[in-house]
């Protein structure tokens, strides 16, 4: 009777409301891991930048600590990005770079200690 079709319509009802909040969380998820690898990306291009700056020789491999003064470098970085380089410049920065990232990594001198 009509007893029966309110309960079936209200378990219904309570389903597709676990259904929903099912589909809400799993949604999230997928949000959250999206966050995490975008992360992980920014992270993982961060660490190759200071990377570069060890291999230009201005921070520490072992300590990560930067070389120079911090205002010194951070100055010199701020005066590099403000100042206009010809296209000659820029390709001889490059060639040199390239050289540099190419070249075979050289051990630590205890790294055997």
């Amino acid at each position: 009777g009509p007893e029966t079709r309110k309960l079936t319509a209200l378990i219904r009802a309570e389903k597709a409301a676990d259904r929903a909040q099912k589909a809400r969380a799993a949604a999230a998820r997928l949000l959250t891991a999206e966050k995490a690898a975008a992360r992980k990306a920014r992270n993982h291009q961060l660490y190759l930048s200071a990377g570069l700056l060890i291999l230009a020789g201005l921070v520490e491999t072992k300590t990560g600590q930067p070389t120079r003064d911090r205002g010194e470098l951070l100055g010199a970085l701020v005066t590099l990005a403000n100042t206009p380089a010809t296209a000659t410049q820029r390709a001889a920065w490059k060639r040199t770079g390239d050289a540099l990232l190419q070249a075979p990594r050289r051990p630590e001198p205890d790294a055997g200690a």
